[in-house]
């Protein structure tokens, strides 16, 4: 019944993944879904996880918010674009890699490497990672 709805999730290899609208989620902990209640979890050492955000849901809020505006492709080529579930500060959450495009002083075009953590309970975003550099760039952009 969650094939009707485009969602397609794959627990028999050794890196189950979610995928939706051709974003797949990886993730290194087991997943399942209840087959009453089509809550898909997580289980991670610290139990089980619902993951309410899927991951497309997820890379569609980063690029409407501004955080990022290009996405990494797989590099094998089954999905246009790929992230990770993973826990961040005991919550399940999707590692997406992207680009951020900057205009430094307004005007110069210049693109820099952000990892982004985003809920997959809230879809909210719970922590950026960039280099000093990509910091800096960001602080004199307009």
């Amino acid at each position: 019944e969650l094939e009707e709805e485009g969602i397609e999730v794959d627990s028999s290899s050794d890196q189950p993944s979610i995928m939706k609208n051709g974003v797949r989620a990886r993730s290194e902990f087991p997943i399942a879904i209840n087959p009453l209640t089509k809550v898909l979890t997580v289980t991670t050492p610290n139990g089980e996880k619902e993951v309410a955000i899927l991951p497309d849901e997820a890379m569609r809020h980063l690029k409407e918010t501004g955080v990022l505006d290009e996405f990494e492709a797989p590099k094998d080529g089954t999905a246009s674009e790929e992230t990770e579930l993973v826990t961040r500060n005991d919550k399940m959450a999707y590692k997406i890699k992207g680009k951020k495009r900057h205009r430094m002083l307004g005007f110069i075009p210049v693109n820099t490497n952000v990892t982004s953590y985003v809920s997959a309970e809230t879809g909210e975003p719970l922590d950026t990672e960039q280099s000093l550099l990509s910091s800096i760039v960001d602080s004199i952009s307009f």
